[in-house]
């Protein structure tokens, strides 16, 4: 993955903090994924998680960012369209690094498979269909 992409996700997790409102939710989220990612065998844990983790917070994100989108005036439109789209493509570059670090793990799937798998079941898991 290298420096800059660990630095970029260490960041892009820091700006999604959680709230008392959203740790069931982030719960939630996090224990459908972790169940999902052990049914696919290979788990490992030290390596996962922080996928894992960055994950569910920008499902969290992106959700709250589409409600308030919902009733956001034409002027502040703009705004919330870019947040979104940010915060999806933090949520993608997480489920490419948990695809390749699995890919490693596993072998048996190329990579490309094997991210658009986790990142179609990662979105069904989370509603984001």
């Amino acid at each position: 993955m290298g420096k800059k992409w660990d630095e970029r996700m260490k960041k892009a997790r820091f700006k999604m903090l959680l709230s008392k409102e959203d740790k069931p939710v982030y719960d939630q989220i996090y224990s459908q994924m972790i169940a999902y990612l052990k049914s696919r065998g290979d788990y490992d844990p030290a390596v996962d998680n922080v996928f894992v983790d960055i994950i569910a917070r920008a499902v969290i994100r992106i959700r709250k960012l589409d409600d308030m989108a919902d009733i956001a005036s034409a002027e502040k439109m703009p705004s919330f369209v870019d947040a979104i789209q940010k915060t999806y493509k933090v949520f993608d570059e997480a489920i490419e690094g948990l695809a390749a670090s699995r890919k490693e793990r596993l072998r048996t799937k190329d990579q490309w498979a094997m991210e658009s798998e986790l990142r179609e079941a990662m979105r069904e898991l989370m509603g984001l269909k």
